[in-house]
């Protein structure tokens, strides 16, 4: 259902929109902060962990990507 919602036009911008900030955000994180993280449920996404760290968050969005890229590529 997304697909038509999220077109190709729509899903690049909006990429585009939330790199810029992923990139501001990661620029404003001091060296011991990237450590500090918080439990995260697990069932909320298979690639959560119990424990998200500010660094794994920041991975997250490619981790989400691949995931959803090996969905889609034609067999």
């Amino acid at each position: 259902m997304q697909a038509r919602v999220f077109t190709r036009e729509r899903i690049g911008k909006l990429y585009d929109r939330v790199h810029a900030s992923l990139l501001s955000k990661a620029g404003s994180v001091k060296d011991e902060e990237w450590e500090r993280g918080m439990h995260y449920p697990t069932r909320w996404d298979p690639n959560f962990s119990e424990f998200m760290t500010v660094e794994r968050l920041f991975r997250y969005p490619v981790i989400h990507f691949r995931f959803h890229l090996n969905q889609i590529r034609p067999a």
